[in-house]
């Protein structure tokens, strides 16, 4: 959901059944790391400020938690341990 700043009313950005771990946002769009159940498949997403369909930019096994966006790139990180690194739409 969205609110502007000064008050007024929500809108809906996305509308999901995923399980959000980690979420973070910029000028470009909100991202998000999520877990599908019961497939254990993990995904970085991500949607427009405006919002509008949402677009996969990752998906793997391996759970993705925590999320940042800086210079260009999303970063997360996984159950593992990994630091992934993606290129921002």
């Amino acid at each position: 959901m969205k609110t502007p700043v000064a008050g007024g009313k929500s809108s809906e950005l996305v509308i999901s059944v995923d399980s959000v771990s980690g979420m973070v946002l910029d000028s470009g769009g909100v991202y998000w790391t999520t877990q599908l159940y019961p497939s254990n498949t993990s995904t970085v997403r991500t949607v427009s400020l405006d919002g509008g369909a949402p677009s996969t930019l990752w998906s793997g096994t391996d759970s993705a938690q925590a999320i940042a966006v800086a210079s260009g790139a999303v970063y997360f990180t996984t159950s593992s341990g990994a630091l992934m690194k993606i290129a921002r739409p």
